[in-house]
């Protein structure tokens, strides 16, 4: 059974487009996500955020 237009499963085209961009985009030689981008901003201090199983408890009770 030939491929045509009517039964051809776009999921491929859809998926290699995505990529390409996205590929694009990110090697982009002067805007892209290469050159800016640092990762997620971190908005909590892993000090203040990790408490030892005695704290929790006298929270707990409080």
């Amino acid at each position: 059974m030939p491929v045509d237009a009517e039964n051809l499963n776009y999921a491929s085209v859809a998926l290699i487009g995505t990529f390409l961009i996205s590929n694009i985009m990110f090697f982009f030689p002067k805007y892209g996500a290469y050159k800016w981008f640092t990762g997620p901003a971190k908005t909590v201090d892993v000090e203040d955020s990790v408490m030892d199983i005695g704290d929790a408890a006298s929270k707990a009770l409080d």
